[in-house]
């Protein structure tokens, strides 16, 4: 059995900007009193993840953010354990690189609140357009980043960085190995932790690209969920 149920959070554990179905936190709070430690490792900031937490009733879930960067020990506050990536000097200037060429529009941009990466959101469709056009003309010039589009925002983040990086911080804390992880996710940042875990699950909606690089796939988190329960032999 899997000691580590690691959850992607938008179009995963819930569809983007909307709340986790009650019949999910119900299957999570028996996956967690059967043993099973709820990681969620999402693009959003480790203290997004702290309310979410709370409000489902898992503050002592691990939180992974910022795609792997910052790693912390539950939601309460201070944490059990809190740590952070280190960034080159030369991601850090070519961060500052892209934000100096989006200032211009910073009336129309709203910045996630970040220790590490760099997260615009457009405030409207048209400076969307625009985000992408900026990202597409530095990308040559930005080799020490990574760069993910997601549906509302462009992620800029140090290389070296992933959900597999942030994973494999996790387990050099708490003496774990890639064999104790099982991982669910549905999209490219997610991609790393497939690769690392012992285990994947892809939850396969219109438009996911990546259920063919897990290890098995279901159309729900529901579905899914009742696949981890202990009868499900292996899991």
């Amino acid at each position: 059995m899997h000691r580590f149920l690691v959850f992607d959070l938008d179009d995963t554990l819930a569809a983007v900007g909307k709340p986790v179905l009650a019949e999910n936190i119900a299957l999570l709070h028996r996956l967690q009193a059967q043993g099973r430690q709820i990681v969620l490792c999402s693009g959003k900031p480790v203290y997004y993840l702290c309310g979410l937490c709370r409000q489902l009733g898992l503050p002592d879930a691990i939180l992974v953010g910022e795609t792997g960067a910052v790693i912390q020990g539950g939601s309460a506050l201070p944490p059990r354990f809190h740590i952070k990536n280190h960034s080159s000097a030369e991601a850090l200037s070519q961060m500052a690189l892209v934000r100096e060429a989006l200032s211009p529009y910073d009336a129309r941009l709203w910045y996630q609140p970040n220790e590490v990466v760099l997260t615009p959101f457009p405030r409207d469709p048209e400076m969307f357009t625009i985000l992408e056009e900026i990202t597409c003309a530095l990308t040559p010039t930005l080799t020490a980043l990574d760069i993910y589009r997601q549906v509302d925002c462009i992620d800029f983040i140090p290389k070296g960085t992933s959900k597999m990086s942030g994973l494999q911080a996790l387990a050099r804390e708490l003496g774990a190995s890639s064999q104790d992880f099982l991982v669910i996710g549905d999209g490219e940042n997610d991609v790393p932790m497939f690769q690392y875990a012992d285990f994947s699950i892809c939850i396969h909606h219109p438009g996911c690209q990546v259920a063919h690089l897990a290890s098995k796939e279901f159309a729900t988190l529901h579905e899914a969920l009742e696949y981890l329960l202990p009868e499900n032999v292996g899991n």
